[in-house]
């Protein structure tokens, strides 16, 4: 239920850029963020940082889209977002030599060898990287060869949530491959366990 809601304000932005504009869309967009954020705190019972962080960038980039009537400021959204993330993954491998994706690890109490954690943090980082180029490809290159720049700008919100969406399924799967030799049937039972206490905490709060 978690991941479905995690990708529900991106599903909400296309459905109303299907059925409005990207203006809609963009001010719809910012609404369900916030909304979920109100849901990490009110049913999960505490706020999501990175959630809290990417609200910011998108309430900066949303609102100048919508101030100047301009969609390059939510492409530009796009690349700079994942430039961060892809940064701040790099930096905490290569700096404080403590992988970000470590933590997750760590939190579910599984025991990954270092090199492991490594090997999926610089998959995550090659990720984001790689999104924030392909973007600037579909968002400002490709269409100075498109006559139809409402066809362009269509090309880009499909790649920005259905694109998106699929190529990180592929990293998941990708990390899944990497961890799941050393995970055993207690650490599965750890993570279940984990999972119906967040399910039975959210059922008590509604």
């Amino acid at each position: 239920m978690k991941q479905l809601l995690d990708c529900l304000p991106a599903i909400i932005f296309f459905i109303f850029f299907k059925i409005y504009d990207i203006y809609v869309a963009t001010a719809a967009l910012i609404v369900a963020s916030i909304l979920q954020i109100a849901f990490d705190r009110l049913v999960l019972g505490k706020f999501n940082k990175m959630h809290n962080w990417l609200f910011l960038i998108l309430l900066l980039f949303g609102s100048l889209t919508i101030a100047f009537q301009d969609p390059v400021f939510l492409k530009w959204k796009v690349t700079i977002t994942q430039s961060i993330l892809g940064t701040v993954l790099l930096v905490s491998q290569y700096v404080y030599k403590k992988p970000l994706i470590g933590m997750l690890f760590k939190n579910l109490n599984i025991e990954i060898p270092q090199k492991v954690v490594n090997r999926a943090n610089l998959a995550w980082v090659g990720f984001f990287f790689f999104i924030a180029v392909l973007n600037l490809f579909i968002a400002f290159w490709l269409p100075q060869f498109m006559e139809d720049q409402d066809k362009a700008l269509d090309y880009w919100v499909n790649f920005k949530v259905w694109g998106i969406m699929c190529l990180s399924s592929v990293v998941v799967i990708y990390t899944g491959m990497l961890v799941s030799p050393y995970i055993n049937e207690q650490d599965l039972q750890t993570i279940l366990k984990k999972k119906d206490g967040c399910s039975q905490n959210e059922e008590n709060r509604q």
